[in-house]
């Protein structure tokens, strides 16, 4: 086996739904270590440097609680599982690692080593004996998955459409020709659901920021305007998943899509106080990212033609500028916001591969015809 573990005992069909009193259980006994995690003692050698984001709690309650289900459904008894201590027991922890393999056929995951992961941490903080905190350790690291060389193949096959030009322009022209359409929409959240599209993909095309970045835009705390008609997207480091500060200059042209809808959108889209610009329909808060990311990706396959999710935007800016600047890897991760460019270079070193063979092959081509 991958892993190295022994063969693991044959499991019944796998469902991830736990039995509620094992959910109440452990969602209850997550509360004492998600409060160790958001609020991390500095000199706590088992804790975290940094607070986790309430976001990042969630997650792993609905993968400490996904993992209860494992040892559920391969035979572990329900009642037995009454702590969250009790999933870092070691042996127990193994059982549901084993299941998580068997489904993966013996092979692991990121899913599954980031749930190994989660286990030692999890066990670090509620004050493991030392045995058991090694090997917990030792199953995460044999759990390990293998680090993304590159983008995905399907990430590289959508970007592939861009090196043609008819495409890329017609990109690159849609927010301006959305919000041209608008105007002739006379139903007024018609419209506005159109001039949101538009303003959408105009931010991503010039400012590739995460797609939860761009649907919780609030109009105060992001969007900075010092007085001379300029205006900024801000994000500090608590706002972006890095924790890496990020600020791009506005495009005239996006501005005034910004001012226009924004004096046009009450009441059709959200009451005239609201101050997201994304909102959610009672103006109580932004639009959930998946619903936002949803609508684009629709309206680019109906008026582009391609497949596109918002995150291929951040894809599709690193391959644009290191086609126009070569090597020029420092920049590019500031405009992803990267923490450190051995990321952004292990990511997107293919697309400069392609660059080069793209001018080799020219350089060859002038070269024969020079001599011939």
């Amino acid at each position: 086996m991958a892993a190295g573990f022994a063969n693991p005992p044959e499991t019944p069909k796998e469902n991830h739904t736990p039995a509620w009193s094992v959910a109440e259980c452990i969602s209850c006994g997550f509360a004492r270590v998600s409060y160790r995690l958001a609020n991390p003692n500095p000199l706590d050698p088992h804790g975290c440097q940094k607070p986790l984001r309430p976001d990042t709690l969630e997650q792993y309650r609905r993968q400490i609680l996904r993992f209860a289900s494992e040892l559920v459904h391969c035979g572990v008894d329900a009642a037995s599982i009454d702590s969250v201590a009790r999933l870092c027991e070691p042996q127990l922890a193994e059982r549901g690692l084993r299941h998580m393999l068997k489904g993966q056929g013996d092979r692991t995951t990121r899913y599954i080593a980031d749930t190994a992961g989660l286990l030692r941490r999890i066990g670090r903080v509620l004050g493991a004996e030392d045995d058991a905190s090694e090997k917990l350790a030792d199953m995460a690291h044999r759990l390990k998955a293998p680090t993304q060389k590159g983008m995905t193949r399907k990430n590289r096959d959508r970007l592939r459409v861009f090196k043609e030009a008819h495409t890329l322009r017609s990109l690159l022209l849609l927010p301006d020709r959305l919000f041209a359409q608008s105007q002739r929409v006379t139903q007024a959240h018609s419209r506005g659901l159109m001039r949101e599209e538009a303003i959408s993909i105009a931010i991503l095309l010039y400012c590739p920021i995460r797609a939860k970045n761009l649907s919780g835009l609030h109009l105060e705390q992001h969007i900075a305007r010092p007085g001379d008609g300029r205006a900024y997207l801000v994000f500090d480091e608590d706002d972006t998943k890095t924790y890496q500060p990020i600020e791009f200059e506005l495009p005239a042209s996006v501005v005034r899509m910004i001012d226009r809808h924004l004096a046009t959108r009450a009441p059709a889209m959200c009451p005239g106080n609201s101050p997201w610009l994304f909102p959610r329909r009672d103006g109580s808060g932004p639009v959930e990212p998946g619903q936002l990311s949803g609508r684009l990706r629709r309206r680019i396959l109906r008026d582009v033609g391609i497949e596109m999710n918002a995150h291929l935007f951040r894809h599709l800016a690193v391959m644009l500028w290191l086609d126009a600047n070569p090597g020029a890897y420092e920049a590019a991760r500031r405009l992803l916001g990267h923490r450190d460019v051995s990321q952004t270079i292990n990511l997107y070193s293919g697309l400069e591969t392609r660059s080069a063979m793209a001018e080799f092959s020219a350089l060859v081509t002038s070269t024969k015809g020079r001599l011939a």
